[in-house]
């Protein structure tokens, strides 16, 4: 599996697609499903690769945050991780907020 988080133009925008389609995936997940998610609006709010956050070696490669989901969605943040990882986004955290 190859990584693809890089400060290449177009890094943001292939990162914000995959996990609209990652979240897509989600609706039908039967865990993720049952978080406090508002299907009607939700979606990617923020992407940020690593060079676009503090250093710090507790901080992931890359930060994604949905919103219109409770932040508490645990079960749906670790499907869209898995699935953006399954896509070759390793080191993605993933976030949720109303």
């Amino acid at each position: 599996m190859r990584l693809r988080i890089t400060a290449q133009p177009g890094g943001l925008y292939e990162l914000e697609r995959d996990a609209e389609m990652a979240i897509t995936a989600a609706r039908t997940n039967p865990v993720a499903g049952r978080d406090a998610v508002n299907w009607g609006d939700i979606g990617v709010s923020y992407v940020a690769l690593g060079d676009q956050l503090c250093r710090h070696e507790t901080m992931p490669l890359a930060l994604v945050v949905c919103e219109e989901a409770s932040p508490e969605a645990h079960a749906f943040c670790r499907f869209v991780a898995e699935r953006l990882a399954d896509m070759g986004w390793l080191g993605v955290d993933v976030r949720t907020e109303w």
